[in-house]
């Protein structure tokens, strides 16, 4: 084993970062030096390939940088092997950039030319700046990235400052990070898995990128996804069966749109997908989820081996109580954690499951939990969201910041809280909490009981529990004695994104319009509902839905056809996921690719099977529910 220090004292220096298996390598830069890389022993190569099989360490002073690989270079590069690490130590400084090749950039970290990447690279408290998007990584290892940030410009964040250019196969490990994927002309990030960490993420995908299977994991209030189109609005649509997420970006002065999907993982609210505009960014707009992780408000009192324990106050190592097979036992707590939630924009509020309402001392005082908190109820898991009756069991709208605490068993298990039957913390997908003990865990895999959102199962449960409220003397929740549903939910179609038209009649179940000219794009709008707030908690669909449409027939004087893309074309802006071969659900502003004509007068028929209801006020408003 042999260990070397080399300390740069001049910029554009060039260092042999080969490391042989077992040894260390450190390059320390002083303040004020940049431009410099590494590359292979041979000093009459200004750029070549070497090898990483043991450890190299860099150590940046401020204003410094360095790049793994040759600046220049596209063909060569390092290789970690498997065994191998590269670890980057910076300044904490956030480093300046303008744009794609800026040579007087500063203070960063440059991943540079061919890197093949088998190991791991770890980088702390740097900048990662990608100098003229000539980095193409490969290989099956894993980056971690703890504190790094995009270069700014003007003290701005600036996505246009790439971070990777050309990314696959890796694994991204993110700690209130920020990372730009893509070179805005394109770039290609192919089979990565992305994990976020600490809740205050922001990771970007450029334009025009080429993109495949991205998952991601962990994704959580706090952290942000971008799609970086220059002067564009970001939208999400998350469809609940698969966890997949679509970010749609759209420059409303220029008519351009992308769009990308990603996996999330199952367990995300559609609702609770919100557009922000971005701190620290020139106007830059994200995506954010504003729900909070399945857990416990402070003062829940759990029951231990030693007797009744505030939760705040369990410690790792501490028996609970666990009901196993009908019996209880005693098994130790492997991780505690705890964070505090925000409502935003009324959403995230905890429920609140009042004494004795799920049956006497169940729970035994009022207990309070965020609403994907489960409850072991006939051997099934089921959220609390789903048993919300506003009465005995109801959002608690007096909080608008509290304290979430949680508990990891070796085994996900039911525990005692306020004596409800409940659940520990299960670290899955979509509510990865940093610093947990546990690897990945999936309800179908690691529950110690199914969770079950099934309407025959919970329907009957919420039943049971609002009438156990009238019996408890809670006030029954009603519907306003005027409130009346309607269907239409004011359908209308926007022809050439401008012109608005409504049905002149409806015949059946087809909406008939009018369209004196010619048409270039139509689209088909509505107001939405979602089914849980309309039919009930117990129905879990969470999407806000318009219209369910069949064909879309139209008539000219010389012209006739039906309009079909719809129902078969995957990926469409304003639609659900394809459910049925012969009708779809919009989301409100639904495109209707196939619907053109240069004849200046049209009839259009568009087969509605059916819309969310809409609650109709006493001016005859119509609201959606």
């Amino acid at each position: 084993m042999a260990d070397s220090n080399v300390t740069v004292r001049t910029s554009l220096t060039p260092v042999d970062g080969t490391v042989a298996a077992g040894d260390t390598r450190t390059i320390t830069l002083i303040a004020g030096v940049s431009r410099c890389w590494t590359r292979g022993p041979s000093i009459l190569q200004n750029d070549s390939n070497f090898t990483v099989s043991g450890n190299l360490v860099f150590n940046l002073g401020q204003k410094s940088s360095i790049s793994l690989g040759g600046w220049g270079s596209t063909s060569t590069g390092a290789t970690i092997s498997a065994g191998g690490c590269v670890t980057v130590n910076g300044s904490g400084e956030h480093g300046e950039a303008n744009g794609v090749s800026d040579t007087s950039a500063t203070g960063f970290f440059n991943i540079a030319g061919n890197t093949v990447n088998n190991g791991t690279i770890i980088l702390n408290n740097t900048t990662l700046y990608n100098y003229n998007n000539n980095g193409n990584i490969t290989g099956n290892g894993t980056i971690i990235l703890n504190n790094v940030y995009m270069a700014e410009h003007n003290s701005l964040i600036n996505p246009e400052n790439t971070s990777f250019s050309n990314i696959s196969g890796q694994t991204l490990v993110m700690t209130n990070s920020q990372v730009s994927i893509g070179t805005g002309k394109g770039g290609v990030v192919h089979n990565v898995n992305i994990v976020l960490n600490g809740n205050n993420n922001y990771l970007v995908f450029r334009e025009h990128i080429d993109y495949y299977n991205i998952n991601i994991s962990g994704f959580g209030q706090g952290d942000v996804l971008d799609l970086a189109l220059p002067g564009g609005v970001d939208s999400a649509a998350y469809v609940i069966d698969s966890g997949s997420l679509q970010i749609k970006s759209f420059n409303a002065n220029t008519g351009e749109q992308q769009f990308i999907y990603v996996t999330l993982g199952k367990g995300y609210d559609p609702s609770l997908f919100k557009t922000v505009l971005i701190p620290g960014t020139d106007n830059q707009y994200g995506i954010q989820y504003v729900g909070p992780t399945p857990c416990y408000l402070s003062g829940t009192k759990i029951h231990t081996g030693a007797g009744l324990r505030a939760v705040e106050d369990i410690a790792v190592g501490e028996s609970i109580v666990v009901l196993e097979d009908g019996c209880k036992v005693l098994r130790p707590v492997i991780w505690v954690g705890s964070r505090d939630v925000r409502v935003v924009d009324g959403n995230s509020y905890p429920v609140v499951i009042r004494a004795n309402a799920f049956a006497p001392n169940s729970p035994d005082e009022d207990l309070r939990v965020t609403e994907e908190h489960c409850f072991f109820i006939h051997d099934r898991f089921v959220p609390a969201r789903m048993l919300v009756n506003g009465q005995s069991i109801a959002y608690d709208t007096s909080l608008e910041t509290y304290r979430i605490h949680h508990i990891e068993l070796e085994k996900h298990g039911v525990i005692l809280a306020n004596n409800a039957l409940s659940e520990s913390f299960l670290n899955t997908a979509n509510h990865r909490i940093s610093g947990s003990s546990s690897g990945m865990k999936s309800w179908d895999a690691d529950a110690s009981y199914p969770l079950c959102t099934d309407r025959a199962f919970v329907e009957p449960i919420h039943e049971e529990f609002a009438a156990r409220a009238e019996a408890l003397g809670f006030p029954k929740t009603t519907r306003p004695a005027d409130t009346r549903y309607e269907k239409r939910g004011n359908v209308a179609l926007v022809i050439n994104d401008s012109d608005i038209y409504h049905p002149i009649r409806v015949e059946g179940s087809s909406f008939v319009f009018r369209v004196d000219q010619t048409i270039r794009s139509a689209r088909l709008q509505s107001r939405t509902a979602r089914p849980d707030k309309v039919i009930g908690p117990f129905y879990d669909d969470r999407r806000a839905l318009g219209l369910l449409v069949g064909s879309i027939s139209l008539f000219a004087s010389q012209q006739a056809y039906r309009c079909v893309t719809h129902l078969s074309q995957t990926d469409l802006r304003g639609w659900s996921a394809l459910e049925a071969p012969n009708a779809r659900w919009t989301l409100g502003d639904a495109l209707i690719p196939d619907l053109s004509t240069e004849n200046d007068s049209n009839v259009i028929a568009v087969e509605v099977f059916d819309t969310d209801l809409y609650r109709v006020s006493k001016e005859g408003v119509t609201r959606p529910l």
